[in-house]
């Protein structure tokens, strides 16, 4: 089990995707042993769903290592309209990523957003509406990226944002710290126990302001990036 997102969020999926999730916890709590991806995941499932305690077991899933020796971008049209400084979220765009108040957030400082993952064009558009037409040039819809780009791109970023409300295990914050680029993250679900003293945290989903400010604050604060960034050779 990864995490709860279909039942805690509902809203944001269909009737058929929670049908489905539904049959699956009926056939988990058949089983003998349960697998969870983390803490969280399984306080979830003991104190949501009254699964038994001793029957789930947390394992922990592995972070892949990609191996890249060039320095450029493979991908040339992508690298030819990157600036020199941005911030970058990685992830999909379903209402529990939170890419509303990200959004929002960016369209109040000057500073660059990269967004990888798959997004259909009605999404896009949706998320632009909630800019002014004046600031849509800060934001970089790249679509999917191949791994070996994605680790260019977590490289290259100033900060990696990812404000989720809800994550199982949330695996993109920490690829962007095993390339050394500190993460501003939700308090949501795992996170905090995954990326333990690594990263900056984001104490309200729901306010852009807040958001804003601590992005330029975390980048203004070199000693803060620092820290983070040695907090997490413990963690990798």
């Amino acid at each position: 089990v990864y995490d709860l997102t279909p039942i805690r969020f509902s809203r944001f999926g269909t009737k058929k995707n929670v049908a489905i999730f539904k049959r699956i916890l009926a056939s988990a709590r058949l089983a003998d042993r349960i697998i969870a991806i983390s803490e969280s995941t399984k306080k979830d499932l003991v104190a949501d769903l009254s699964f038994p305690e001793d029957r789930v077991s947390v394992i922990y899933p592995a972070l892949t290592s990609i191996e890249t020796s060039d320095n450029q971008l493979k991908d040339g049209k992508l690298a030819a309209i990157l600036p020199d400084r941005f911030t970058l979220y990685v992830g999909g765009f379903d209402g529990t990523k939170n890419v509303e108040t990200l959004i929002r957030a960016i369209a109040q400082t000057d500073l660059p957003l990269v967004l990888c993952g798959k997004i259909d064009p009605h999404r896009k558009a949706q998320l632009l509406s909630l800019t002014d037409p004046a600031t849509r040039g800060q934001f970089i819809f790249a679509g999917y990226i191949s791994d070996a780009d994605l680790v260019h791109l977590y490289r290259r970023a100033s900060l990696f944002l990812f404000p989720s409300l809800y994550e199982g295990f949330g695996y993109p914050p920490l690829e962007a710290l095993s390339q050394g680029t500190v993460s501003i993250v939700s308090m949501a679900g795992s996170l905090p126990e995954v990326m333990g003293e690594a990263a900056v945290y984001l104490k309200s989903t729901s306010d852009p302001d807040a958001l804003a400010g601590l992005i330029q604050r975390t980048l203004d604060n070199e000693m803060l990036l620092k820290k983070k960034r040695e907090s997490g050779v413990g963690i990798l």
